[in-house]
């Protein structure tokens, strides 16, 4: 039941929990980081109440993270900076804040809570900026800007009573501006994502009223669901689509939203693909469905992008039991994965034709793809298990 929290609650009993962009994990996190007498006060990005209390965390809405272009991306992440800093300020006797990397600055906001008021922080890092930006917008690591940035990242970072990170390769690129000379002046370490396995499982096409109300339950579908920015290439996808167009059996469905996503959109319309269908983001309450529709999941990575970012669409598409293909570098952790798990296939970045194969091969191998879905659920269970992996996170930052 939602409710109005105590305006009398002292804030040295709450924890602060700042996010542009929150997830479910946030929600996860916001939850089993409150005090036991208290709660997690979460400002984020485009929450839709203001002040109203949920279970164990209050959401306060902030400004709403732009994903459309850069420029409407610097602009909102300019406007949740400010505002996060007055919204600290208000609560600047609280004692603990968890901050993530979204947007990239947000550090050097807890930083300052540090020093005005004490507060301690802890950072969650999804993205390693200004690493994932230079490499997305083809700017020398020497580029005077990209190191200014990373001196007051590395900064930010020491005082922190924790940095998390996802995975072994974003936390070697953490150790390299950090801790450059070998010491362990930054503490960093490595949590993966997680997906709640309950909620998000696999499920027959036939019973699936998603996968039904849009045609899919005969179909080999291939979905691309998420964010599409610029360290996605969705151009690979579409070129496959376009080569598949006489392939009635396949079909692809891309959900989301971001710059990728409108080229789908305006692709699919100028070339007149039946075989596509893009769709906006999916209500909370839908996504289940739709995602479980898919019977192979496309995630796609920029060249470069592999040590800075891991796509958490990754560890969905496993939970609902799809076969995987990542579209990656060579040295991606997302490859690892499938060859230890055998849940799926590697395509080197911009190999269409190789897409175009492996697809033709699922759908004419339907034991293989089996086999590959199934592997798939059990790589999520062993690897983004909620409860495993939120409880290594809380024994870190609290």
């Amino acid at each position: 039941m939602l409710r109005k929290p105590a305006q009398k609650a002292a804030d040295d009993g709450i924890t602060l929990l700042m996010n542009q962009a929150p997830d479910a994990m946030t929600w996860d996190v916001a939850d089993a980081a409150a005090p036991a007498e208290g709660f997690t006060l979460v400002f984020g990005g485009g929450l839709k109440t203001d002040n109203m209390r949920v279970g164990r965390f209050v959401g306060v809405p902030g400004p709403k993270l732009r994903r459309h272009t850069i420029w409407s991306r610097l602009y909102s992440w300019g406007l949740f900076l400010g505002a996060g800093f007055l919204w600290l300020l208000k609560h600047r006797r609280a004692k603990v804040l968890i901050v993530y990397s979204n947007p990239p600055l947000l550090p050097l906001v807890a930083l300052a809570a540090r020093w005005l008021w004490g507060v301690r922080y802890s950072v969650i890092v999804y993205d390693i900026y200004p690493e994932a930006l230079a490499t997305v917008a083809g700017l020398n690591q020497a580029n005077w800007l990209v190191r200014l940035w990373q001196m007051a990242n590395k900064v930010a970072y020491a005082r922190a009573q924790m940095i998390v990170t996802l995975t072994s390769g974003m936390a070697d690129m953490l150790n390299r501006t950090c801790n450059p000379s070998g010491k362990q002046r930054v503490r960093i370490a490595i949590v993966p994502v997680w997906v709640d396995l309950v909620r998000l499982q696999p499920m027959s096409k036939a019973q699936n009223w998603f996968a039904v109300e849009h045609g899919q339950v005969e179909k080999l579908t291939v979905m691309y669901s998420g964010n599409t920015g610029r360290a996605h290439d969705i151009r690979p996808v579409l070129d496959a689509a376009i080569a598949l167009r006489d392939h009635r059996s396949i079909h692809f469905m891309i959900i989301g939203m971001g710059e990728g996503w409108e080229v789908a959109r305006r692709v699919s319309t100028e070339r007149a693909l039946e075989n596509i269908t893009v769709l906006p983001w999916q209500p909370t309450e839908v996504f289940p469905y739709s995602l479980a529709s898919s019977d192979v999941s496309i995630v796609s990575t920029r060249p470069g992008t592999e040590w800075v970012m891991f796509p958490s669409k990754t560890a969905s598409a496993m939970a609902i039991g799809a076969a995987i293909i990542a579209i990656t570098g060579a040295q991606s952790p997302i490859r690892s994965l499938i060859e230890q798990y055998d849940c799926g296939v590697w395509v080197d970045c911009g190999d269409f034709e190789g897409l175009v194969a492996a697809l033709l091969h699922y759908r004419q191998n339907r034991a293989l793809l089996d086999r590959h879905k199934a592997a798939s659920r059990r790589a999520a269970e062993e690897e983004f298990s909620k409860q495993r992996n939120l409880a290594r996170l809380m024994a870190l930052i609290h």
